[in-house]
């Protein structure tokens, strides 16, 4: 009787042997196939970040150059109607941005990069807008004012950001043009309050680099004023 507990306890020790060999191997199994697991999910997302960074720079490429031709044609289309100029700069700019994030790095840049980038064609289709006083003139030299028109320097600036742009104009006049009907009225725009400059009859005037152009009825040129923003 002795014997045949003895052969059941040994029976028993061997079946708990074989049953912890089959679980610890597979624990094992489990363990290889997890490990498995993680090591191809860190290479499929590796890959995915990959091919995301790809299409992030190939989506910023493709949006600098739509913007490149946006500035372009902008360009082409300000020097074929400058008085346009201040409108055209708004529009093509928000066609620009309005698909971007404007509060983001990228869209931040981006809209730099194309105000750059329209500015540059600008001045390689008309040199003379190269110069300072061009540059910080309220309307495109070459714009003519005729009524219910008002223009605000820097020509080239969204109207956002005309402020912080006058800054490289350095101690020139910030001004503002307001054409109405039969006159013409120059204010400085350097503080809040805008200060009155000067108040003129005009039916027509033609904006350059240097000077205000003053025209009669008739067309005839009949007065020329020193621009408050030359230098």
């Amino acid at each position: 009787m002795v014997n045949d507990m003895e052969v059941k306890l040994n029976a028993a020790d061997d079946a708990a042997r074989s049953y912890h060999k089959e679980l610890s191997d597979a624990h094992r199994k489990y363990r290889d196939a997890v490990k498995e697991f993680d090591k191809e999910l860190a290479s499929v997302k590796s890959d995915y970040e990959a091919t995301c960074t790809q299409l992030r720079r190939d989506i910023l490429q493709a949006n600098l150059e739509a913007d490149r031709l946006r500035a372009k044609l902008a360009a082409l289309e300000m020097k074929e109607k400058p008085e346009e100029s201040d409108r055209i700069i708004e529009r093509t700019l928000k066609s620009s941005t309005k698909k971007k994030n404007s509060g983001s790095v990228v869209g931040l840049s981006l809209a730099l990069v194309f105000v750059m980038t329209m500015f540059a064609v600008m001045v390689a289709v008309r040199p003379e807008l190269l110069s300072m006083n061009a540059v910080c003139a309220p309307a495109m030299p070459g714009t003519y004012l005729t009524k219910d028109m008002t223009f605000e320097a820097p020509w080239w600036a969204p109207t956002v950001a005309k402020e912080k742009a006058f800054l490289i104009c350095g101690s020139r006049s910030r001004t503002r043009l307001e054409m109405t009907v039969g006159k013409l009225t120059a204010h400085s725009v350097q503080s809040e309050e805008p200060k009155l400059l000067w108040r003129k009859g005009a039916n027509m005037v033609k904006i350059t680099a240097n000077d205000i152009v003053i025209f009669n009825k008739k067309g005839v040129a009949v007065d020329s004023i020193d621009a408050p923003w030359s230098q």
